[in-house]
């Protein structure tokens, strides 16, 4: 009895020795078209965890935080936790992860960093029917950033900003497609690698939809101490049959854990006018619908415009629907249009003025809940022969033997 007493309590110590780290959520790659999936679940086989100090971490069974959402357990699109409704695979952390007034996590604005002292632990290239991958890797990337108390900082870390100047040669943000973009670069060192930073790089130029171009500075072009200039040709970039579009640009060293800040510029035909960047539009979000139902769209603006449209498109960019004439105001305001879609993954665009918001959804097939399930047919003949032989075993057994 003694030594079974001493056996549970190392069995006890080592149970808590080895819950220090826990991987909340795996993805599967560090590019843009990264799915993710569920740990807790055997189907889960991506190599790339998101692993946070146990102590943060809380099941949703037992009153956790719902962070994070996947539409699957494994080959999935992901939402936030604390604000979208879509996906029932929860992931779940501390019920007081986002209490104010200084939140544990938080959710950064799409394009904006985490704030001083918070580290990214993902990225997400949207609100909802996003793909879910390493930090600084989407356009308009909304980032799950953390800041543990006593200092702890999460497992996996983010990507620097390199000590890398990078910025347009000229003060201008809006440019017409065709036009050439010259970026000034210099690689001042990196004190992640060594001081002597000399590498390879690429300029990543991307859209809303992580739609990409590379564009490679290697040879005479290497990113070193000397000031130098490469030039963009914009019209290879995509305006995904839009008139016009926000772009990022940064520079990301090959050989080097880190990026250089981001460049936010618009991009549009000759026939556009320049965009206005007083955007007023608040929100602007899609809802998750069966094949056989109407997409449902919800959009806030901080002034009345009157002239919004609001548009959908198929994968590749083609349009859809369009409705025209909406109030789009400080009221939130939804509609019910485009019926039918067959199952996929789609955008909506909101246009009010010369201001542009998107979002993501998808459709799913519908389930014929009319239908009875024939299973439990078995299950209530079983449960009745039971309480046949418990009740009345002389008959059963004479029945039986006939």
């Amino acid at each position: 009895m003694k030594r079974f007493s001493i056996f549970f309590i190392i069995l006890l110590i080592s149970s808590f020795a080895f819950a220090g780290q826990v991987t909340i959520v795996k993805y599967y790659s560090d590019g843009v078209d990264s799915h993710a999936c569920n740990p807790q679940d055997t189907t889960c086989v991506y190599t790339k965890p998101v692993i946070i100090d146990g102590n943060y971490y809380q099941t949703c069974s037992s009153g956790g935080t719902r962070v994070l959402a996947l539409d699957s357990n494994t080959n999935a699109h992901a939402e936030r936790g604390d604000t979208q409704h879509n996906y029932d695979v929860n992931i779940c952390m501390n019920s007081d992860i986002f209490a104010s007034p200084t939140p544990i996590c938080e959710y950064t604005a799409p394009g904006a960093n985490c704030d001083t002292n918070y580290s990214c632990l993902f990225g997400l290239s949207g609100t909802t029917n996003a793909h879910l991958s390493a930090c600084n890797k989407f356009a308009f990337e909304t980032k799950f950033c953390c800041n543990f108390p006593n200092g702890t900082p999460p497992i996996n870390p983010p990507t620097p900003t390199c000590n890398v100047s990078f910025f347009p040669s000229s003060n201008r943000y809006d440019f017409v497609q065709g036009e050439i973009i010259n970026f000034n670069y210099s690689c001042i060192g990196n004190p992640i690698a060594n001081p002597d930073f000399n590498t390879n790089a690429n300029i990543i130029v991307s859209n809303a939809t992580a739609d990409q171009e590379t564009f490679e500075l290697k040879d005479a072009n290497k990113c070193d101490g000397s000031n130098k200039v490469i030039s963009i040709y914009t019209g290879s970039l995509n305006l995904e049959g839009m008139g016009s579009a926000a772009f990022k640009a940064n520079l990301v060293p090959i050989d080097a854990l880190c990026a250089s800040k981001l460049f936010n510029f618009n991009l549009r035909l000759p026939s556009v006018a320049p965009v206005d960047y007083s955007c007023d539009i608040e929100s602007f979000t899609a809802v998750k619908a069966t094949e056989d139902s109407n997409v449902i769209v919800y959009f806030k603006c901080d002034f009345d415009s009157f002239d919004s449209n609001i548009i959908v498109l198929d994968k590749n960019g083609a349009i859809l629907c369009k409705q025209n004439n909406i109030n789009c105001g400080p009221d939130l305001g939804s509609i019910k249009f485009c019926d039918n879609l067959p199952k996929g993954v789609y955008s909506a665009r909101l246009i009010a003025g010369n201001c542009l918001k998107e979002t993501y959804f998808g459709m799913y097939k519908a389930t014929n809940a009319t239908v009875p399930d024939y299973n439990y047919l078995s299950v209530f003949i079983l449960i009745f022969a039971v309480l046949l032989i418990i009740f009345k075993p002389k008959q059963v057994r004479r029945i039986m033997k006939k």
